[in-house]
């Protein structure tokens, strides 16, 4: 098959580009690079199918039909990310993640092409008491709280993908995301598993935000790129938003940080620091517990993920910093 990955230079878009040329599909990526990396390239995509530019330009479009006129798949991943980076471009993480989008399912509709668009675990929001279900209300407390800008252009997203698969009949299926982590992952936008790496290697201490008490799930990259493929394979899966994570691997940030800590050194320190303090902002709307109901994708697919906790970290040292010692 022929298939478009945007963000193809993005963590997850470049192992899941890999996977694709591995099972030999003609892949094509579109990056703008902003925060994607030249090392998430596969040496493997020749240079004519890199499309290195802004997907949020209107010169673009025409191009862009083109592109995916000859393709199977589009795996949309393109978007701002990380929550540093969003805090501090609210503006342009709304233009972006909605412009990019629109402009996807806007050539799809032309072309036919189906659509695996990634929406994110934060379009949950704040209701955090049980794992989180795909028809559950979803909860922003506060419209002046710049954390939930990344939530709300993926609400609105997923409202855009799912009214042009019902109204123009494009075929769409929407994933929600959880805590990805593994090999590759970037430190720089406040990724808390390669920040936890990155201190440990440089003998710094854990910088935990808040009390440590919030709990987060965790999967593997190789896990979700294979969720993401199954549910491009299934037809079921189209029209439907799909959770993707692993509930088995929930922990409170405060003992993650142990846990990082103690795979490379028998002491080390970690630091709290203050929400207001590590964001420059007061009143930081962070959630306390969010673990994923998989059971939809388990249904629809047969899936279920393969590496718990111990592979993820082990994975982020091993393969991204060369090497542990206490694993």
């Amino acid at each position: 098959m022929k298939i478009l990955v945007t963000g193809g230079a993005g963590f997850i878009g470049g192992h899941l580009v890999s996977s694709l040329l591995d099972d030999g599909h003609d892949v094509h990526i579109i990056d703008d690079m902003s925060t994607g990396s030249v090392h998430n390239i596969d040496p493997r995509i020749p240079f004519a199918n890199k499309h290195l530019r802004d997907l949020n330009t209107d010169l673009f479009d025409r191009e862009l039909a083109n592109i995916m006129l000859d393709c199977d798949i589009v795996f949309h991943l393109a978007a701002v990310v990380g929550v540093k980076n969003v805090m501090k471009n609210s503006i342009r993480t709304m233009n972006v993640n909605h412009g990019t989008t629109k402009r996807i399912l806007e050539a799809a509709y032309c072309t036919g092409t189906k659509v695996i668009f990634t929406s994110s675990s934060e379009v949950y929001g704040c209701d955090n008491t049980e794992p989180l279900v795909e028809n559950q209300p979803l909860v922003i407390k506060d419209i002046n709280k710049k954390r939930h800008t990344y939530a709300c252009s993926k609400v609105l997203n997923e409202f855009m993908a799912l009214s042009y698969y019902k109204e123009r009949g494009v075929p769409v299926v929407v994933v929600r995301l959880f805590n990805t982590v593994g090999p590759r992952q970037s430190p720089s936008y406040g990724m808390v598993v390669p920040s936890f790496v990155k201190n440990t290697m440089n003998d710094e201490p854990l910088t935990v935000h808040g009390d440590g008490s919030q709990q987060r799930s965790f999967i593997h990259v190789h896990d979700t790129v294979r969720a993401l493929r199954l549910l491009a394979e299934s037809e079921n899966a189209v029209g439907e938003v799909v959770n993707i994570g692993n509930p088995d691997n929930e922990i409170s940030i405060r003992d993650l940080a142990d846990y990082v800590g103690y795979f490379y050194k028998d002491t080390y320190e970690v630091q709290f620091v203050p929400y207001d303090r590590a964001f420059d902002i007061q009143e930081f709307d962070d959630i306390k517990r969010r673990v994923p109901d998989v059971s939809k994708l388990t249904k629809l697919t047969g899936f279920k993920p393969e590496h718990g906790l111990y592979r993820i970290v082990y994975d982020c040292f091993e393969e991204q910093f060369g090497g542990i010692r206490n694993a």
